[in-house]
């Protein structure tokens, strides 16, 4: 696979990204940027892509109350950011949201966060950053497996099977996966006083089983590549309820998701036009599916509602490099069209009605422009300016009233300076604009939102400034940021004809300032280290002085360290620390209270089996606690993290 052009920046220091992948962002000095390679993936035992973000510095994964898995990056919103598989968006667009605990981390050669500034070739609702998962690269010639099995606590057990070929011209690759559990364990200390059976150590109504398939095909043709690969994940699964919430008083989540699926193909290609045109582009149709089954109680024996969803998106992205002498210029444009159609269906005592209920219709044409211009203004000196905008149309709105366009521009620009080969500067700033979704505008959750037609699009100003300092055993950087968003987009309660809603609006602003720091070391031969703190102040910005100033389910501090050992004599062990600062969560109530803070262990011991007996190389055994101390972790009030759970497995590469 070829690389991705770089844009008047030569030489990149080792923590800035230039990796093989499609449409990896190559301009260093817009954004801070980090890659997790195969082997930091590999130590973290991933059960899902959700396990393999909390390695990335000011990540904040978290479950919400609809079973989703999302990350937020430097407290940014979970719609503030996108997923992109093989250069192409897999984030949903009718919520603009994706359950990154049903994505498989399996086949991925690196993961690449990017948060600040982010380059405007991304397209829309990027203003917190973007993840890029990016496939692994077959053998040139010949053939390389990875098999993997697991098992563990309350019949947890997975197995994954990825074959890379290389042959000739041609790339393939094939992967395959299971994931099962029955339930997650329940940590000690938590206290819910609703909806959960109090002599149990697991928590009600969180089994899931994912199925999961890939098959990427590459060709080297003159002047580039070509490539088609297709993903899908097909899973099934319970949510937890909100165990804080009186069902006889408020109503509560009891839901389950007995289909939820994904589907998706991509067409990419990568071509040089002469020798100094780069050109890029990526075709996509995404589907996904999922049926919603509410229940009455915390029994799941009787169906109160059903919410069938149907979502397919037709997308092509595209980028024009040219570069002439020290300058290069850059065009990029991205169009996709998604149409979701939803029937909710009102159950009386558990039966469904003689008459199904027609599906609403929404649809959406997304279209997004940019330009930039790179300049490498002496031999350690990169400058770089960008421009874009973003309009979303809806074109059919379910029978919900007409809201018109929405559309806005971009603005970043960036400069970054090599002082010495150990020492890098850069500084970055830019407007970026979130618009609102669909599902924001127009969507109910079975009878819990009362839509808003009238919101207005995130507008965002980003600034940050990097320090890096690279030695022979240690890298550090340290970046300073800021977020400064207006008409934030939030909830609040509503009361309608004696029922309680919740409903989107718009918010004065939000203020995120903070500093992020990373290091990596390598102490002795066998012994590494990763490390990432970040501290951030979330505030709301006060129309009055009455107005609350806190953000829900924003932790002030994210860190990490993890120590790994992998011995001469076949021993590894990976011991990990993860910490959460103070956040608030929003009650029924319209009152802000304090989570807990929460520090998790993780623990594992491994062996490679080829040092007992060497027909069995490249086969490790491992043995991995997570959660090793029980700890509770609470990033929403009545939903608990979950508790230790003790698995083991092999992992056998050929």
């Amino acid at each position: 696979m070829a690389s991705a052009p770089a844009l008047a920046v030569p030489d990149a220091p080792m923590e800035e990204l230039v990796i093989t992948g499609r449409f990896i962002d190559p301009a260093p000095a817009t954004a801070t940027q980090t890659r997790l390679s195969a082997e930091q993936i590999d130590q973290a035992r991933p059960r899902s892509l959700a396990d393999a973000l909390r390695l990335a510095p000011a990540a904040h994964v978290t479950t919400n109350s609809r079973g989703q898995t999302l990350v937020f990056l430097r407290n940014s919103g979970e719609r503030q950011t996108a997923v992109f598989y093989d250069g192409a968006p897999i984030t949903v667009p009718w919520d603009f949201r994706l359950d990154l605990g049903l994505v498989p981390a399996a086949a991925l050669a690196d993961i690449a966060v990017t948060k600040g500034p982010t380059s405007v070739r991304f397209g829309p609702n990027t203003v917190g950053g973007t993840i890029e998962l990016v496939p692994a690269a077959p053998p040139e010639d010949g053939l390389r497996l990875d098999l993997r099995g697991e098992a563990g606590a309350l019949a947890s057990r997975a197995g994954e099977a990825t074959a890379l070929i290389g042959a000739g011209a041609w790339d393939i690759t094939l992967g395959a996966g299971i994931r099962d559990r029955n339930a997650l364990p329940l940590p000690d200390g938590a206290d819910l006083a609703f909806s959960q059976p109090a002599d149990s150590d697991r928590r009600l109504n969180t089994d899931r089983r994912r199925v999961n398939g890939l098959v990427r095909a590459a060709r080297a043709v003159p002047g580039g590549e070509v490539a088609a690969s297709a993903l899908i994940v097909d899973s099934r699964f319970g949510i937890a309820p909100e165990s804080n919430v009186d069902p006889a008083v408020d109503r509560v989540r009891f839901w389950r998701y007995p289909d939820h699926r994904l589907a998706m193909g991509v067409l990419s290609g990568e071509f040089s036009v002469g020798r100094a045109t780069t050109l890029e582009t990526s075709a996509w149709v995404q589907k996904f599916s999922q049926t919603i089954e509410s229940y009455t109680d915390a029994g799941y024996d009787t169906v109160a509602d059903t919410q069938a969803d149907d979502d397919l998106t037709l997308g092509l992205r595209t980028a024009v490099d040219h570069r002439v002498g020290r300058h290069t210029l850059r065009g990029s444009a991205q169009l996709f069209v998604a149409t979701h159609k939803q029937r909710d269906t009102a159950f009386a005592g558990g039966e469904p009605p003689s008459q199904m209920p027609a599906r609403d219709v929404f649809r959406q044409r997304s279209i997004s422009l940019g330009g930039e211009y790179g300049y490498a203004a002496t031999a350690d000196l990169d400058l770089f300016l960008g421009a874009g905008g973003d309009w979303l149309t809806p074109t059919r709105t379910g029978g919900r009233p007409d809201t018109g366009r929405f559309g806005d521009y971009n603005l970043i620009g960036g400069a970054r300076w090599r002082v010495d080969e150990q020492w890098t500067l850069r500084a970055s700033a830019g407007r970026k604009v979130r618009l609102p979704t669909l599902r924001e505008l127009f969507g109910e959750a079975i009878d819990r939102f009362l839509i808003n037609p009238d919101l207005e699009p995130e507008r965002a100003l980003l600034a940050e400034l990097g320090a890096q300092w690279q030695g022979r055993f240690l890298t550090v950087e340290v970046v300073p940021f800021a977020s400064l968003v207006d008409d934030t987009i939030d909830q609040r309660n509503v009361t309608v004809d004696g029922r309680r809603l919740r409903q989107r609006i718009n918010l004065e602003g939000s203020r995120v300032w903070g500093v992020e720091t990373s290091l990596r070391a390598q102490l002795t031969e066998h012994l590494s280290v990763l490390g990432h703190l970040t501290g951030m102040h979330v505030r709301r910005q006060q129309d009055s002085a009455d107005d609350p100033v806190r953000i829900a389910e924003k932790p002030a501090v994210r860190a990490r360290l993890q120590l790994a050992y992998e011995g001469p004599q076949g021993l590894g062990a990976v011991a990990s620390l993860d910490h959460t600062g103070r956040a608030f969560s929003f009650t029924n109530d319209d009152l802000f209270v304090p989570l807990e803070r929460s520090t998790v262990v993780d623990l594992e011991v491994s062996y490679d089996l080829a040092t007992w007996w060497p027909a069995l190389r490249q086969l490790r055994a491992y043995l991995r606690v997570d959660n090793a101390f029980d700890t509770l972790v609470e990033p929403q009030l009545g939903l608990p993290g979950a508790g230790r759970l003790i698995r083991g497995g092999v992992h056998w590469r050929y």
